[in-house]
């Protein structure tokens, strides 16, 4: 074979080796269970910080919406966006993102909760 040819192929292999190596970290990584319909996400750790004051764990003040609407039973964008615009929930923009207040949303659930003595 000529030296070209050599390059090319060595040039596969290189190429092949990698993706095999990609394909195996991927499977490595655990997929996390699905959760089921009206059950409500687990909060990560992450999302708890220390309180320099207190020295208490505190949830975060903003949600991002996509976790908002799966936290309100997985309602549709535009249904989040219905609330919004009829004044139930309001955003707090940064950028070209978009966040709900974590005591908005308490306070959303609160007003929206049934009451069966009328």
């Amino acid at each position: 074979m000529s030296d070209a040819a050599d390059r090319l192929a060595q040039a596969i292999r290189d190429v092949v080796n990698e993706a095999v190596r990609a394909a195996a970290l991927e499977q490595e990584r655990p997929t996390p269970a699905p959760s089921r319909a009206g059950e409500l996400p687990e909060i990560p750790q992450d999302d708890f910080l220390l309180c320099p004051w207190c020295n208490k764990k505190h949830m975060r003040h903003l949600l991002p919406v996509k976790e908002v609407r799966h936290q309100l039973g997985g309602i549709s964008p535009t249904t989040f966006y219905a609330l919004v615009k009829d004044g139930e929930l309001s955003l707090v923009k940064i950028g070209r993102r978009s966040f709900v207040q974590s005591e908005d949303l308490d306070d959303f659930v609160r007003r929206r909760r049934y009451d069966p003595s009328g």
